[in-house]
């Protein structure tokens, strides 16, 4: 059916982002920009998790990297609703203080991506320019096939 194919389209293009996004993560092609937050924060991660790398801190951004439903459709991303675990700068690995209310890890993936308002946080994206990326590339290839299969249905015999 019409809505079946077009369901296995969007599952496709889905699929193919989520795997861009991934890799682009992966590779360090994205982002551009690894400034940390701050230098003591950079120290803290080299010493707690053996790296300065953005995106990954205890692996939870990455992890939690899916395709969901959301408004009909589906998205590519970090739903709603997974905790940090308690994870934080302020405090030792696995220090976990009463005080600390660990923030939904969508939270951290906005600020990765944004930056934070404030503009303490620079903005470190990978989903929008692997997005731009994946237009260019992936849609348009999909967008030609379509066409050239459509052009053929109509070729008089």
């Amino acid at each position: 059916s019409k809505v079946g194919a077009r369901g296995d389209i969007i599952r496709a293009l889905s699929h193919r982002y989520f795997i861009m996004v991934r890799d682009n993560l992966l590779s360090g092609k994205y982002p551009k920009t690894t400034k940390p937050y701050n230098k003591d924060y950079l120290n803290w991660k080299i010493r707690n998790y053996g790296h300065a790398e953005p995106w990954f801190l205890a692996g939870d951004l990455f992890r939690n990297i899916q395709i969901y439903e959301k408004d009909g459709g589906r998205a590519v991303g970090i739903p709603k609703g997974k905790r940090a675990g308690g994870k934080s700068w302020l405090y030792e690995k696995g220090n976990q203080s009463k005080r600390y209310n660990a923030r939904d890890i969508s939270y951290y993936a906005y600020l990765n991506e944004y930056g934070s308002p404030s503009g303490k946080i620079p903005a470190r994206p990978v989903f929008t320019p692997t997005l731009a990326d994946f237009v260019r590339t992936e849609v348009d290839d999909i967008l030609k096939k379509s066409s050239n299969r459509m052009f053929k249905r109509w070729e008089i015999r």
